[in-house]
């Protein structure tokens, strides 16, 4: 719908995954034969509702695909165990959550810590079969970066790394790092992917008025 009412504006909207918009903010590279790769890698967006993922090799896609759980399905997890109000929980996480400072006598956070351990395992594991179905293959160690909201509690990379460690990927992983702007990272690669996208169409507009101008040139008098 915002598609169509942008069109009838005058712009020419192009739809973007959330995650091939966090490669195109955050670069990860690989080393191939000693050269680096610039965006090649895996983007993870944690969003509320859901997680959005997408494997890169030199900016283009090669697997991308959702997951449906996010944010919300960890505190309406908690607030079920706990017996609490969703949005109560939702305002503690947002207040309290340090994954490296959890207090075990704290039941709430005690409950998120294991369903954010839920979630990331979750997502690994579908991404780990969704990529196996697609039969590509990489033989070089990537980088896989994160974002998004629910990925902004201190410490969620290191406990993405601890559950890493027990899901066999089907790939080499030289690292996780955390975008340098979790929420706005994925707004930052739209505005790349833009103006890359209208520098390709000023290219292609100079290049055909240069065979125009050639053509001239070399018509008969």
């Amino acid at each position: 719908v915002i598609e169509r009412f942008l069109r009838k504006l005058g712009y020419d909207p192009r739809i973007i995954n959330e995650a091939v918009a966090v490669i195109y903010s955050e670069n990860p590279t690989v080393e191939v034969r000693g050269q680096e790769v610039p965006f090649t890698g895996v983007g993870m967006s944690f969003g509320a509702g859901m997680v959005n993922l997408c494997v890169a090799w030199r900016a283009k896609k090669l697997l991308e695909f959702s997951c449906g759980r996010g944010g919300d399905w960890i505190d309406e997890q908690v607030a079920k165990v706990r017996n609490l109000p969703i949005s109560k929980v939702t305002a503690y996480k947002e207040r309290h959550l340090d994954f490296d400072n959890i207090d075990p006598s704290d039941q709430i956070l005690v409950a998120l810590e294991i369903y954010y351990e839920d979630l990331i395992r979750y997502t690994l594991e579908h991404f780990r079969n969704q990529f196996k179905a697609t039969k590509a293959t990489i033989d070089e160690p990537v980088e896989i970066v994160v974002a998004g909201g629910t990925a902004s509690p201190p410490g969620f990379v290191r406990k993405f790394e601890e559950v890493l460690q027990r899901v066999e990927m089907p790939f080499p992983v030289k690292g996780v790092r955390l975008a340098k702007d979790p929420l706005k990272a994925v707004a930052s690669g739209a505005l790349v992917a833009a103006i890359t996208e209208e520098r390709k169409k000023l290219r292609k507009k100079e290049q055909k008025q240069e065979v125009v101008k050639v053509h001239h040139r070399t018509k008969p008098q």
